[in-house]
């Protein structure tokens, strides 16, 4: 009301807010531009799903076969293979993931979602925001349970952009340029944090499909061995059969930032 009041008098100018000005600044529109708001974003480990591995540095999330002995933790997934990070995303941010291996979702969602009464997978409530990544040149939008079929060029790279205060989330495949998939425009009323999530069907099938083809490779091989040296010795390495039961990967990467991007951000 005040700034109602305040231009209706000849002799000022209307004033402008912040929220304002954040509204009236463009999307990026190139790579170089987005990197301008890359920022770093680790996994957190303690709402890590048994079956996700992290490394370097909790940026790499592994999709594995078998569960690893992790301590219990409110916060921890456990009914879906899902992971979130440690940083919350409040203003504007940019950030890729580099992904290997079928069924992987990229999402941002809020803190809710991983809470220890209730445990909700990305895209399927109001609060939560995923871009499911399907084969050759097709994606799927999850929001409030809803999909949305989503075309664009495949890419192992998926880029996210969030403007938090002007309620800008956009989805990019990456690759020597930028393709807009999806972009969501709505308010934002809490901090959201950047999420990675397995589809369950894919990775039953591509499971029995890589188990089946690592047990008959073992099995020629021993028969081969047989023939020639007419044993019946069975070894099973456990560590290789480990090694065969990793699915897929995910990488969060902080976007390379040129010298002349981190002269011009200060840094």
């Amino acid at each position: 009301m005040q700034c109602l009041e305040t231009s209706r008098k000849p002799q000022s100018k209307t004033p402008v807010t912040e929220v304002d000005v954040l509204l009236s600044q463009p999307e990026p529109k190139t790579r170089d531009r987005f990197l301008k708001y890359s920022c770093e974003i680790t996994l957190d480990p303690n709402t890590a799903h048994t079956q996700l591995l992290l490394s370097e540095e909790n940026r790499r999330v592994t999709l594995l076969f078998y569960h690893e002995s992790y301590f219990d933790h409110p916060y921890r997934f456990t009914s879906y293979k899902q992971v979130v990070s440690r940083e919350s995303l409040n203003e504007r941010c940019y950030w890729e993931v580099l992904r290997r291996g079928r069924g992987v979702i990229v999402a941002v969602a809020s803190k809710n979602i991983r809470t220890a009464e209730d445990e909700c997978w990305f895209g399927h409530d109001d609060q939560s925001w995923a871009l499911e990544c399907c084969n050759k040149n097709s994606y799927i939008f999850w929001h409030n349970n809803i999909q949305t079929p989503v075309s664009g060029p495949r890419s192992s790279r998926v880029g996210v952009y969030l403007d938090h205060r002007a309620g800008i989330l956009s989805f990019y495949s990456v690759s020597e340029t930028m393709t807009l998939l999806h972009r969501v425009q709505t308010t934002f009323t809490q901090p959201l944090y950047a999420g990675l999530r397995w589809l369950l069907v894919l990775h039953l099938l591509f499971l029995y499909c890589s188990l089946w083809k690592t047990y008959l490779d073992f099995l020629i091989v021993q028969i081969i061995n047989c023939v020639c040296a007419l044993s019946l010795t069975f070894v099973v390495d456990v560590n290789q059969l480990k090694v065969a039961q990793v699915i897929g990967e995910a990488t969060i990467c902080p976007p390379h930032i040129s010298p002349s991007l981190r002269k011009h951000r200060g840094t």
